[in-house]
C-alpha cells in the first residue's frame, strides 16, 4: 500500500506566485457517453453516470494500472490528437486532481507523436513538476484535447518521461524526495488531469524568475532553467473551454463502510452554468489558491482538500500499522469516526465534517484484496501537519473547486465548496 498524493508539492511555486501577487495505465481505450442531463444536489452525489450531460464526463475508481495495487484512484479517459488533424488517441486512466493544474500524460501510454514546444531562445521546453512523492519530468507539448463533450484546440501539456528531451537536470531531481514517479507502474495511472484552483501551474512566480526550478530550456544535451510568459505555461484545462470554464464539480456516490470494488460518479465542469452544477446550500470555503484554516483536536491545523490524495492525511495519536508496507496508514483496531472544524482563509465561512479512519489493513484485504474505494482510508505520512483531505472525502458529496480569478455565483476563486 502506498501514500499517494499529487497535490500540495506540486503547487508549491505556483501557490508561493499567488500569494504574491495577491497581497498587493495500458494505454489507449475508447470512451463512449450518452446525452441526457445529470441533476443533483449541491451537497450529495446521487446522480448516476448513465445519464451524463454535455458539461460532464463519467469518473471511475477502480483498479490502478502499472502493476501497483493504488486505492482510491479516481480516473476519466482523455483524447488526444496531433493539432488540426484526425490522428487522435483516446488515453483511459487519467487521475482527477483537484490539487494540481494542467494536464499531464505519461510517454508510455502516449502513442500519438504530439509535437514539441520551443522557448524564444529556439531551445525545447520541458518542465519539472514536484508531488508529494517524488518527481515528474518531460517536455512540453502541444495538442488538440477532448474532455466528454468539451474540446480545446492547440493546448499546452505535459509529457512526462518523455524521452525527447535529456534527462532531468539536478535541480529537479533534489527538489522533493529524488524519486522519479513519472511512469505508468510508479504513478497508478496513465496521465493526470489536474483541475486545482489557479488558471496555471506556477504564475508570475515563473515569468520572472527561474528560482521555482520548473520550467526549462533543452539544447545540445543540457537543459537549464528559463523564465516563461504565463501565457505559454501549462495552462488549466478547464479555462481553456469555451463555456463552463469557471471550476468543476467532482461528485461521487457513497460507499459502503469498508470498501467497494469500485465506484462511478460525475466531473462537471463549471459553477453554477447549468442544472446540474449549482451551489445550492453548499458552504463556500475561500482559499489561498490551495489552502483554508481548521480545526483538528482542539488546535488549528492548515487544510486543503485534494481528490488526488488517495487517503485522509493527518497527524494524530491513532494507532499506525505495523506490517511492512503499510507504516504510513492507520490502523485502529475498530473503525473510528474523527471530526474537524473547516473555515475559509478569510473566516468568513465555516463548516464541520466527520470523516471514518477504518484498519487499513483489514480494509485493503477484504474482497480478497479486490476492494478499490476505500472510504475510511487515512494516515499519517511522516513529517506531515496539514490536514489533506483526500479522495474520501469525496464520497457521497459533491464538491466544487472555484478558480482564480474567475466569477462564480458563490464569488470570485478561489473557493472550495461542498
Amino acid at each position: 500500500m502506498t501514500f499517494y498524493s499529487r497535490t500540495r508539492w506540486a503547487l508549491a511555486a505556483a501557490l508561493s506566485a499567488f500569494i504574491l501577487t495577491a497581497c498587493g495505465g495500458g494505454g489507449g481505450g475508447s470512451s463512449s457517453t450518452a446525452s441526457g442531463n445529470a441533476n443533483s444536489n449541491a451537497n450529495t452525489a446521487t446522480t448516476s453516470a448513465a445519464a451524463i450531460a454535455t458539461n460532464a464526463v463519467a469518473v471511475t475508481i477502480g483498479s490502478s494500472v502499472g502493476g501497483n495495487a493504488f486505492r482510491n484512484i479516481p480516473t476519466v479517459s482523455v483524447t488526444v490528437c496531433v493539432p488540426g488533424t484526425s490522428t487522435c488517441q483516446t488515453i483511459d486512466n487519467i487521475l482527477v486532481d483537484t490539487g494540481s493544474v494542467g494536464l499531464r500524460l505519461i510517454s508510455s501510454a502516449t502513442t500519438v507523436t504530439l509535437p514539441t514546444v520551443s522557448t524564444s531562445s529556439g531551445a525545447t521546453l520541458a518542465e519539472c513538476v514536484n508531488f508529494a512523492s517524488g518527481y515528474g519530468w518531460g517536455g512540453m507539448r502541444t495538442a488538440d484535447v477532448k474532455i466528454g463533450s468539451k474540446s480545446v484546440s492547440g493546448m499546452r501539456v505535459h509529457l512526462m518521461h518523455d524521452s525527447s528531451v535529456p534527462s532531468a537536470p539536478s535541480s529537479c531531481v533534489n527538489a522533493l524526495t529524488g524519486y522519479e514517479v513519472d511512469t505508468v507502474a510508479r504513478f497508478g495511472a496513465n496521465g493526470v488531469l489536474g483541475i486545482g484552483q489557479l488558471p496555471q501551474d506556477c504564475g508570475s512566480g515563473c515569468a520572472t524568475s527561474t528560482s521555482n526550478h520548473i520550467y526549462y530550456g533543452c539544447a545540445l544535451g543540457t537543459c537549464t532553467d528559463v523564465t516563461l510568459p504565463v501565457a505559454q505555461q501549462l495552462p488549466h484545462p478547464v479555462t481553456q473551454f469555451t463555456s463552463d470554464n469557471n471550476g468543476t464539480v467532482l461528485q461521487l456516490p457513497s460507499v459502503a463502510s469498508g470498501g467497494q470494488s469500485s465506484a462511478t460518479g460525475l466531473l462537471i465542469f463549471g459553477i453554477g452554468t447549468g442544472t446540474n452544477n449549482a451551489l445550492g446550500s453548499a458552504t463556500v470555503l475561500k482559499t489561498n489558491g490551495l489552502t483554508f484554516n481548521g480545526s483538528y483536536n482542539g488546535s488549528a491545523i492548515t487544510s486543503f482538500i485534494d481528490s488526488g490524495s488517495n487517503g485522509i492525511y493527518f497527524p494524530s495519536s491513532i494507532t499506525q500499522c505495523s506490517q511492512s508496507g503499510f507504516s504510513t496508514f492507520y490502523c485502529p483496531t475498530a473503525s473510528m469516526t474523527q471530526s474537524a472544524t473547516l473555515s475559509g482563509s478569510d473566516n468568513a465561512t465555516s463548516a464541520a465534517i466527520s470523516f471514518v479512519v477504518d484498519n487499513t489493513v483489514t480494509t485493503y484485504n477484504a474482497n480478497n484484496a479486490g476492494n478499490n474505494a476505500l472510504p475510511g482510508l487515512a494516515g499519517y505520512p511522516s513529517g506531515m501537519t496539514d490536514l489533506d483531505l483526500g479522495l474520501p472525502f469525496f464520497f457521497g458529496r459533491s464538491v466544487f473547486t472555484a478558480i482564480s480569478g474567475v466569477s462564480t455565483p458563490g464569488g470570485t476563486g478561489p473557493f472550495v465548496a461542498f
